[in-house]
């Protein structure tokens, strides 16, 4: 019969104990701790630079083409290559400490050079509004310096990288954790 101390009804000085030394469990843990930033951060940066290859050879080239997506329906996938320098101006780089690690891509300036990280960053987020041109020459003939009014249209290259990236980037860390977890050994070992 069930009593309130005994709910499954056993007799009298029967009970089943389960032990766990957390000390071990503790000592452990604390072990991979101190492998777990640089973990981190080498599966991240295994991760951008997988990200760059991909944006490089999937957003930043090929002709220019509206993808219909519902994350951002009016912004074209990919952008026109004619020198190549917005291309490759994409870089990458993990940063942090023990407990945050960042990892940042997208373009950077190349030294000496105009800053094609403005120029890739218009086309980014768009850009609306005027813009200097220097004075040259067209088919002979001068042309003054002047301002002329910009509207182009948002290609969210790096959004959309992002977005396609964003699982693989979960599952690499999931899988170095998992990597790091098991060569600490079973935890009740």
């Amino acid at each position: 019969m069930a009593t309130p101390g005994n709910p499954i009804g056993a007799g009298p000085g029967v009970t089943a104990t389960v032990s766990l030394d957390v000390s071990r469990i503790a000592k452990k843990i604390e072990a991979m701790a101190g492998d777990l930033p640089e973990a981190v951060r080498l599966s991240l940066r295994a991760s951008l630079e997988k990200i760059v290859t991909r944006m490089k050879a999937e957003k930043l080239s090929g002709s220019p083409a509206p993808v219909k997506n519902a994350e951002f329906p009016r912004a074209g996938q990919y952008l026109a290559v004619r020198t190549g320098r917005g291309r490759s101006s994409m870089k990458f780089n993990v940063s942090g400490d023990e407990t945050r690690i960042v990892g940042e891509f997208g373009p950077t300036g190349t030294g000496g050079k105009p800053d094609p990280g403005v120029y890739m960053t218009a086309h980014e987020q768009g850009f609306h509004g005027r813009v200097a041109v220097r004075a040259h020459e067209r088919r002979g003939f001068a042309v003054r310096a002047h301002e002329r009014l910009m509207d182009m249209p948002a290609r969210r290259y790096l959004r959309a990288a992002l977005l396609d990236a964003r699982p693989e980037i979960h599952r690499d860390i999931l899988v170095t954790l998992e990597a790091l977890f098991g060569r600490a050994g079973a935890v009740g070992a």
